[in-house]
C-alpha cells in the first residue's frame, strides 16, 4: 500500500506531466463516450475514456496550479465523514 507522501508525491507529478488541449465540446463528447461504454459494459472503452477524463482534470489542475495532494486530502476528509441513510 502507497504511503500518504507517495500518493501526494504521484498526484503532483502527473499535473506536472500532463499536457492536452482543454477543449470543454471535446471533453463532453468523452464524457458521452464513457456513459455508453459503461452501458455496454465495455471494460476497454471505460478504461480509455476514463484515462483521458482523468488526464483532462490533471490538466485543469496543472494550468491553474492546483495543488493535488491538498485537493485528495479534502475531499478525502469530506468523504469519510459522510453518512448515507436509506430511506
Amino acid at each position: 500500500m502507497a504511503t500518504k507522501q507517495t500518493e501526494n508525491f504521484v498526484l503532483n507529478k502527473l499535473k506536472r506531466e500532463s499536457n492536452i488541449a482543454i477543449d470543454g465540446l471535446d471533453l463532453s463528447v468523452h464524457l458521452q463516450s464513457l456513459s455508453r461504454a459503461i452501458r455496454s459494459k465495455s471494460k476497454d472503452e471505460i478504461e480509455s475514456e476514463l484515462i483521458y477524463i482523468i488526464e483532462y482534470n490533471l490538466t485543469i489542475a496543472s494550468i491553474h496550479d492546483i495543488d493535488m495532494a491538498k485537493s485528495w486530502a479534502n475531499w478525502s476528509s469530506k468523504a469519510s465523514s459522510k453518512k448515507y441513510h436509506s430511506g
